[in-house]
């Protein structure tokens, strides 16, 4: 420790991080030594390497899963993670579908869909191919979707607040209402328009 000044770095601006990324190093080079590759040529690259393919070095983390922080992350980085309360923001926006209008489709099961071109006419035609495609990669990414969905909603411990901008949202709501009434043969499922609070943006 006295040699490697590493308690004076905590003293500089930002000390704190500079310790930790330095005790990260300390722990790399330990994980290094065990392996048979020896020299500080064969270091460089072992410690380039795991910044490049893991992104494992990174700057070290300070705050602790317990702290009493607001976290900001996508809902990817959260799978694993549990809060107390989670906002779930950005709900209205549409999925990424336009991958699916592409001239060319391909799907490493079903193979190649491309448009059928009647040079004559001078009009296209999707075929059975593309087609077949569209609606296969269609349903994967709903799938994908709601698995993603499953997981924002499942980080929650004791609230979840779910955020987005719908037009038409009271349309849209009683229509969801009326679904509801065909599955449902009590009240207790249909959905308060109350709850939902109109903002001005």
């Amino acid at each position: 420790m006295k040699q490697t000044s590493i308690i004076m770095f905590g003293l500089m601006p930002n000390g704190s991080l500079r310790q930790a990324n330095l005790k990260m190093l300390f722990e790399r080079a330990k994980q290094y030594e065990k392996a048979s590759f020896k020299g500080l040529f064969n270091f460089i690259s072992f410690i380039d390497k795991l910044r490049k393919t893991s992104g494992d070095m990174s700057a070290a983390k300070l705050i602790g899963e317990n702290e009493d922080v607001v976290r900001i992350m996508s809902i990817h980085k959260s799978k694993g993670l549990e809060f107390p309360v989670v906002i779930l923001a950005g709900t209205g926006k549409g999925f990424n579908l336009q991958d699916l209008n592409d001239t060319i489709l391909m799907h490493q099961d079903i193979g190649f869909g491309p448009k059928y071109i009647d040079f004559e006419s001078r009009i296209e035609y999707n075929t059975l191919a593309k087609e077949a495609i569209r609606i296969n990669a269609y349903i994967e990414t709903l799938s994908e979707e709601m698995r993603i969905l499953y997981v924002a909603l499942t980080r929650a411990k004791e609230k979840l607040i779910i955020t987005g901008i719908k037009k038409d949202a009271e349309k849209s709501l009683k229509e969801k209402e009326n679904l509801l009434e065909l599955y449902s043969n009590n009240n207790t499922s249909k959905i308060n328009s109350l709850l939902i609070k109109k903002y001005k943006t």
